[in-house]
């Protein structure tokens, strides 16, 4: 009897990934939360320093999400090449999704914690959009079983 967490299937794999987003976006909510709580009402620093790194770490974040998981798939497809069989290639495609989309969202997350010092310690409101922005960013990143599909079916195509 299956509980439904399976990893060897697109849709357990989808509901492990979706169960991993909604813990990212509830401590980053969380983490949020508690800035705001925190630093509501007071005056903004002049510096402007760290809520700078938050944007710029976002914007290489959008992109590094994507490039970096690419340059990690080829590996992962090598090793399944060279595998000796004992775990089927749908199981082997399936961690190697898994494991590429915890890099991509662990990437994601990263600029919207430092949006939150940076609203803690200069106390600039805008710079709570970079904590949105992740959240929307990993939301964004929640597969369907038919989306892991589609890209297993992909994968098997470049096996060959």
């Amino acid at each position: 009897m299956s509980n439904g967490l399976a990893t060897n299937s697109p849709k357990g794999t989808a509901r492990i990934i979706t169960i991993i987003c909604m813990g990212m976006i509830s401590g980053l909510a969380m983490f949020t939360g508690i800035a705001i709580s925190m630093s509501w009402g007071q005056l903004p620093e002049a510096s402007m320093i760290l809520s700078i790194i938050s944007v710029v770490m976002m914007a290489v974040a959008a992109i590094a999400s994507s490039v970096i998981p690419s340059m990690i798939l080829p590996q992962i497809l090598q090793g399944i090449r060279q595998s000796d069989g004992v775990s089927s290639a749908e199981d082997l495609l399936l961690k190697g999704y898994m494991t590429t989309m915890i890099i991509r969202l662990a990437i994601l997350e990263a600029p919207g914690f430092v949006g939150d010092v940076a609203f803690i310690v200069e106390h600039q409101m805008w710079s709570l959009a970079i904590p949105l922005a992740s959240i929307v960013l990993i939301l964004i990143q929640i597969p369907t079983a038919s989306r892991i599909e589609d890209w297993l079916k992909f994968q098997k195509e470049n096996l060959t």
